[in-house]
């Protein structure tokens, strides 16, 4: 296993995580979107950017591939299942095997804070629909005349204007 083939390896590595960057901050300024259209109730504004977000989330089986065969490229080189390697546990065997991981570093941890502060918008987002659902079934039960609870969970009523 020579230092350049894993040097090279490594800058595919990189090349691959700053892409995944780029698309954790389109999505988390989608996310970021979508949270204020749905607090400020503008419908429209909120199916565009729920659009947007299925559209950006499209391409992950293609990210995921290309993840997959950087890993077993990887695996084939250290005698391990490409399962058993993470990106952390890379750098440190490229380290120890004299190549440069400085960048590999750095992209890591800014690629990990913003899969955190994704995550954590996705929750807050989850939590909003699900409080506008338990509005909505509330309005609906009002509107049935009833305390039945089973009415918000997939019962149509009928409805005149």
């Amino acid at each position: 296993m020579s230092v350049s083939k894993l040097t090279k390896l490594a800058n595919l590595l990189q090349s691959h995580l700053q892409d995944e960057q780029c698309v954790q901050k389109r999505l988390l300024g989608l996310l970021k979107a979508q949270e204020a259209a749905a607090v400020a109730g503008e419908t429209d504004q909120l199916v565009k950017t729920t659009g947007e977000i299925e559209s950006e989330l499209g391409g992950e089986s293609l990210r995921e591939q290309r993840r997959s065969t950087l890993m077993s490229a990887f695996g084939g080189e250290f005698g391990v299942p490409a399962k058993m390697l993470t990106v952390g546990s890379l750098i440190e065997r490229l380290k120890e095997r004299g190549v440069r991981t400085t960048g590999l570093v750095a992209i890591r941890a800014e690629l990990k804070e913003t899969v955190l502060t994704v995550r954590k918008l996705s929750r807050k987002l989850k939590v909003i629909a699900r409080g506008h659902g338990e509005v909505l079934s509330d309005v609906l039960r009002v509107l049935a005349g009833s305390d039945d609870r089973a009415i918000g969970t997939g019962i149509m009523i009928n409805a005149e204007v």
